[in-house]
């Protein structure tokens, strides 16, 4: 990522550094200050005319950004346990909802094509689906996934000067909430809130945006694999020993506006 000042001597290159992309998904609202000719990704044709072997100036971006909904999808393999033993066959149960997403992260250009970086970011959502206790219980509930944060990095190709493409990777966690069954004459099942952590895939690209320097679209999908859990059955709130043996994944296709700055020059 680089961008370079001209003077009347002709130019001058600025010192390599970390570019700092604050990400925000589908919507905008930018206030942006910028202190050279900064416009992130591409623009290889100066980096040639600069000489092989010369390094990336930085660009320059400050950025604000609103989150918008979008329709991720979730499921999750379950099998009802009672006194330990497994009382069901394994199911699936899905579910739809939105999400927002509020994030941050640095990239690096090297070899004029190749982009290396890091990312953090945070999903406030509403994916909601059902949870069953198939066998002798036979109940279901909703169950929603109300936060999620991921960390992790990414590697990006610049095939042309305004297009990066990339694969992402990393950790991420997810909370759930508890579950009220629907309670019979002498049941009232439910579960308690929980955590999942696990990891996560994705791909994407990056277009710039050209009649405003700084401003990118992004779409990315990414699958997330959440780590098995035995989720208690509580009878009248009172713990039972039967529980829910459960594995949850999620998968989002997610379109933002993505403005860069730099902190320094």
């Amino acid at each position: 990522m680089h961008a370079d000042c001209v003077d009347e001597a002709g130019p001058r290159q600025i010192p390599t550094f970390f570019k700092i992309a604050l990400v925000a998904r589908e919507g905008a609202l930018a206030c942006r200050r910028s202190f050279c000719n900064a416009d992130g990704f591409g623009h290889r044709r100066r980096f040639a005319e600069e000489g092989a072997g010369a390094s990336s100036p930085a660009s320059c971006d400050l950025d604000r950004m609103l989150p918008h909904r979008r329709c991720p999808l979730r499921n999750q393999d379950n099998t009802a346990f009672a006194g330990g033993v497994p009382v069901s066959g394994e199911h699936t149960d899905g579910g739809r909802g939105w999400l927002g997403r509020v994030g941050g992260g640095c990239d690096y250009q090297f070899w004029q094509r190749f982009v290396v970086g890091a990312l953090a970011d945070y999903d406030f959502a509403s994916l909601k689906g059902d949870l069953a206790a198939l066998g002798p219980f036979n109940v279901s509930g909703q169950e929603k996934m109300n936060w999620a944060w991921a960390a992790g990095g990414r590697l990006g190709y610049l095939p042309w000067d305004t297009l990066m493409v990339y694969v992402s990777g990393g950790y991420t966690q997810a909370h759930f909430n508890g579950t009220i069954f629907a309670p019979t004459a002498s049941t009232a099942f439910t579960t308690s809130g929980t955590t999942y952590f696990g990891w996560f895939l994705g791909s994407g690209y990056e277009y710039r945006v050209d009649w405003l320097p700084g401003l990118y679209w992004r779409t990315e999908y990414r699958f997330n694999s959440y780590n098995k859990k035995d989720i208690q059955l509580l009878n009248f709130g009172v713990v039972t020993g039967d529980f829910i043996h459960s594995e949850k994944f999620a998968q989002t296709v997610t379109s933002s506006l993505v403005w860069r700055f730099n902190w320094w020059r």
